[in-house]
């Protein structure tokens, strides 16, 4: 480990902004095996300048006349304020794998390890796009077979339900079954299978597992059923079944047809840290904004509560939207048109034409939309009425989830997320947030 120290002007760029040190900063870098890190002391002030949050990555640089020297990149891993004087340390962006804690897996001996690197980095959010391990790439594609465990639900006979194959047989290889995470496998009584097309053994298990939920979805949505026929045919009614709950376990055993194949746990293990309340909350800050008295603003926490602890990206972004929708509505106005003055425009449109059948209809409902501002433009008066100021760079993290929220709400293929989008949208809504109940 090697620790050098100076004095020097320094440039902070992090979150969407960029810090510069208007006097000469003291700089500690560390070097070793665990990574680098830095210590930099600025003038507290500094720090609250546009754009700047603690979001992604950040770069320090030394600053000197009109030359800078890249000193390193990494992540804040916290920031202490002593008066005028705040100490920023940052670490660097292994410190991101780190604080993602992903389950066990065990693998045959034919399963690359750049195939496993390349599961263990898609695991933790990283997009294959930003992926580069050298004489290795994703393929040929071909068949897999991918099963987890299922409980909640009794079977007698192998039964095939919207793609999937429920069954009382372990598919789990014999060699997997005494490990840790195959006496979870193999511990069942059932199993969830099915088939799917893929590149890597991580690939098929995300669209196994997507196919799976929906087979899981679907037996639900049968045992929730509450009427007499099924298919033009009087079915048998237990009032029990409704409060059946089946789920999946997260141990997925995975097999192409090739014959690799690894049993992993899914999902991320749930992190230990404690909140440290004492540290967050300042002394000056005694008092938050009650919102149970605010339906929408209390419902808006809510969603967004949801949207950060989710761990699938479209569940993320569906919550967020219905944390802005609420927020936005929370500040309701007055119809911008009565209910006269929408008659009025309606039978002007009605007869300043010769419509067809379907656009005649189409222009008898248009008068319950006149009073529908679009939402992007509710946020905004609803920000502005709390006297919250969101820059043009921060709405932006917001407004590039739009187009994902669409996916969602139009029935469109599912694109993959930019790295770090949602965590950027998600940290501006918490701003907001976090801004308007602190009182």
């Amino acid at each position: 480990m090697s620790t050098t120290e100076d004095a020097v002007r320094v440039a902070i760029t992090v979150g969407w902004g960029r810090i510069e040190s208007a006097k000469v900063a003291k700089v500690h870098m560390t070097t070793g095996q665990e990574g680098n890190s830095a210590t930099v002391e600025i003038q507290s002030l500094d720090l609250a300048g546009p754009d700047i949050a603690y979001i992604g990555e950040a770069s320090v640089e030394a600053v000197q006349d009109l030359t800078s020297t890249l000193l390193m990149t990494g992540v804040i891993d916290k920031v202490d304020v002593h008066d005028e004087v705040a100490t920023v340390s940052i670490v660097g962006s292994h410190q991101e794998l780190r604080e993602i804690r992903l389950g066990q897996m065990v693998a045959s001996s034919d399963v690359p390890a750049q195939e496993k690197i390349y599961a263990i980095l898609r695991a933790t959010g990283w997009p294959s796009t930003r992926m580069n391990l050298s004489g290795w790439n994703p393929g040929p594609s071909e068949r897999f077979q991918v099963s987890i465990p299922v409980a909640g639900f009794m079977l007698t006979r192998t039964r095939d339900i919207a793609g999937v194959t429920f069954t009382t047989d372990n598919p789990c290889d014999d060699e997997f079954q005494e490990t840790e995470v195959g006496v979870i496998f193999s511990g069942a009584t059932a199993w969830a299978t099915t088939s799917v097309e893929a590149d890597t053994l991580f690939d098929a298990e995300v669209r196994g597992l997507e196919n799976i939920d929906l087979g899981v979805s679907t037996l639900r949505a049968l045992g929730a059923y509450r009427f007499p026929t099924f298919k033009s045919r009087v079915r048998p009614f237990k009032r029990s079944q409704a409060r059946a709950r089946v789920r999946a376990i997260g141990v997925t055993y995975v097999v192409a047809e090739t014959g690799r194949h690894w049993l992993r746990q899914v999902g991320k293990v749930e992190p230990t840290e404690l909140l440290e309340v004492d540290f967050l909350v300042p002394e000056e800050i005694r008092e938050f904004l009650d919102t149970s008295s605010d339906q929408m603003l209390d419902r808006s926490v809510r969603e967004w509560r949801a949207a950060v602890d989710s761990g699938e990206d479209y569940e993320r972004v569906a919550h967020l939207w219905r944390s802005i929708e609420c927020y936005a509505n929370h500040h309701s106005e007055g119809p911008l048109f009565s209910k006269e003055e929408r008659e009025t425009i309606r039978s002007a449109l009605s007869t300043s034409g010769t419509w067809s059948e379907k656009q005649s209809e189409r222009l008898v409902g248009i008068g319950s939309l006149l009073n529908d501002r679009p939402l992007l433009e509710k946020f905004k008066l609803a920000l502005s009425a709390d006297g919250i100021e969101v820059s043009s760079v921060a709405l932006k993290q917001i407004t590039g989830t739009r187009r994902l929220r669409n996916d969602l709400e139009h029935g469109s293929l599912l694109s993959e997320p930019e790295h770090r989008l949602v965590d950027s949208a998600i940290a501006v809504m918490n701003y907001v947030i976090v801004s308007v109940i602190s009182v």
